[in-house]
């Protein structure tokens, strides 16, 4: 061969921008839109939640019936429930709030941190984070519109990989960011501004 050393530097350079987990993502040039989900299915996380002076523990459970129908609540280590709602088509509708969580601001808060979590589920098969992502793999900044309020700012690869950091905005503003952390094990949300914010923890 007449030019061993070119040859293997772009062996080199393919091999580490497209792993085979990212081979696997690419399949679909729309992944983030067409995610490969068998329903009904229930995700279930250990969860620390923040809402402004008050903080509650417990188990959120996420059980999606279809793409655009999913069922979450909230109930602490003996059963007790702190919220419930039904999610259809990314409109939520209230089951359940208990005591100072009832408040309109609390609960429009408590949603945003919901709608930002529902995404980052959807998409967690495919993060990488960021430390880790070779820098000639290009990010490219994408927005996903959920309804006439909301919608998602994250970066992604053309392979459909996405950095560990999403954005849920909101008329305009971000308003809230989660992250991924040890893979996609451990799921933060929080608000920019205000003293309200998610950890879950996945349980398999």
């Amino acid at each position: 061969m007449r030019y061993p050393i070119l040859y293997l530097v772009i062996i080199s350079f393919i091999s580490s921008c497209y792993s085979p987990r990212q081979i696997q993502s690419s399949l679909n040039e729309e992944c983030d839109k067409n995610p490969r989900i068998y329903y009904p299915m229930t995700e279930k996380f250990y969860t620390s939640i923040n809402v402004f002076t008050k903080h509650f523990t417990g188990l959120v459970i996420v059980k999606h019936f279809s793409s655009d129908s999913i069922y979450i609540s909230f109930v602490n280590e003996i059963g007790f429930k702190y919220f419930e709602f039904q999610v259809i088509k990314n409109q939520f509708q209230t089951l359940y709030n208990f005591g100072k969580l009832k408040s309109a601001k609390a609960e429009l808060l408590i949603v945003d941190n919901l709608r930002l979590l529902l995404f980052m589920l959807k998409i967690k098969p495919r993060i990488i984070p960021n430390r880790t992502m070779p820098q000639y793999c290009q990010l490219t900044q994408k927005e996903i519109i959920l309804d006439a309020t909301h919608k998602i700012f994250f970066s992604a690869t053309k392979t459909c990989l996405y950095s560990n950091k999403i954005w849920l905005v909101k008329k305009s503003r971000k308003r809230m960011h989660g992250e991924f952390r040890n893979g996609d094990q451990l799921i933060f949300t929080k608000h920019q501004i205000l003293p309200i914010g998610f950890k879950f923890k996945s349980i398999d």
